[in-house]
């Protein structure tokens, strides 16, 4: 059995990595088995002390016509089709710092992010300008949130209609809809986070932690279901 390994110094990535280089004929009869139960576990952010989100007012959400813009949310075929974002929280010798990201629901690429001290409407902003300039043409995307504040503001909103692009809304407490961005963040905090917190002095130590992380969830990080290619292989084959 050959087991190529690929570790980053000091960091807990080689695990899931290694795991689509095991070539061994046991390995392709155990295959559907380890992917139900990493399915199941990656599709939820599984967190020792859940944060407690914003949640908009129901005055404000009645004012949202979200049966009339409801779009089916199902997996992208193709990139840039459909994107996803959420807020996570860090908390870290009793501060806090927050993550913005977007991925695409094809490759599963973090196609950009913002980190803040505050999770502000600022920091949501920035993460779409981050995107449209990395890839300009989303004419024709969806893009999809929960329902929070910073995603039915006005401004947040009107970005997207300029950009052609359509918003798409989480039921209300149904957080399968959600499934792939706290998937991410569950991945993101068990192999970088949980158990290493004594390793960060500071936010900004943990922060330059989350931008390596991402670096190398893109870059070199491999999934079964990407066939065995990292996201931005994936994206790259899908396009050829």
């Amino acid at each position: 059995m050959e087991n190529e390994i690929i570790t980053l110094e000091n960091q807990n990535y080689d695990i899931a990595y290694s795991t689509a280089k095991i070539d061994f004929p046991e390995y392709q009869s155990l295959k559907s088995k380890v992917d139900q139960i990493t399915d199941k576990f990656d599709q939820y952010e599984v967190t020792p002390d859940n944060m407690k989100s914003a949640k908009a007012t129901r005055a404000e959400l009645n004012k949202l016509a979200l049966n009339d813009r409801k779009i089916s949310i199902v997996n992208a075929i193709y990139p840039n089709h459909k994107w996803y974002s959420d807020i996570t929280e860090f908390k870290l010798n009793g501060q806090k710092t927050y993550l913005s990201p977007i991925i695409d629901g094809c490759t599963q690429e973090i196609i950009s992010y913002t980190i803040s001290r505050s999770p502000n409407l600022k920091q949501t902003m920035d993460m779409l300008k981050k995107a449209w300039h990395k890839y300009p043409a989303l004419n024709g995307l969806i893009f999809h949130t929960d329902q929070g504040w910073q995603y039915q503001n006005y401004r947040f909103q009107a970005w997207l209609e300029n950009h052609g692009i359509s918003q798409s809304m989480s039921r209300k407490g149904n957080s399968l809809d959600d499934g792939l961005m706290e998937g991410f963040f569950g991945i993101l905090k068990r192999e970088m986070f949980y158990g290493f917190e004594k390793q960060f002095k500071n936010l900004n130590e943990l922060e330059d932690a989350i931008r390596d992380y991402i670096e190398y969830y893109n870059q070199k990080r491999i999934k079964i279901k990407l066939k065995g290619l990292t996201p931005l292989e994936y994206r790259k084959l899908v396009l050829s």
